[in-house]
């Protein structure tokens, strides 16, 4: 039997608006909509269809953590995460490099005493 999709499984979730999965659709969904200064309705529109999967992938997760190790459920999650990062590229959200070169006090810091260098003062 097939599991469902993602999307299926956090729509039936999100159904009730009272519980946690609502509460973190309208989480994820601010998040999105934040990236833009007026989103239009088809940003929007992309933004509910990133958070609804993302919602689906998290739950996937979940099931995976507590030790489900179905062949099927790994295909799906590959599936929808690879969806995720499309629907993502086609709203501009792009990987960026993090610099986490130390600055040269930080580097000097992490010298052992007799390495570091001496700075005198000149006059």
């Amino acid at each position: 039997m097939s599991q469902p999709s993602p999307a299926k499984v956090a729509a039936r979730l999100l159904a009730d608006r009272r519980g946690v999965w609502p509460k973190r659709f309208r989480l994820l969904l601010d998040q999105h909509l934040a990236e833009f200064a007026d989103p239009t309705p088809a940003q929007a529109s992309l933004c509910r269809r990133c958070t609804v999967l993302e919602i689906g992938l998290e739950a996937i997760e979940a099931k995976m953590a507590s030790g489900d190790d179905d062949p099927a459920l790994l295909d799906l999650y590959a599936r929808a995460s690879g969806q995720l990062g499309r629907l993502l590229r086609l709203l501009g959200i792009e990987r960026r490099t993090k610099d986490i070169t130390p600055t040269l006090d930080q580097y000097i810091a992490t010298l052992p005493a007799s390495a570091r260098p001496v700075i005198t003062e000149e006059s």
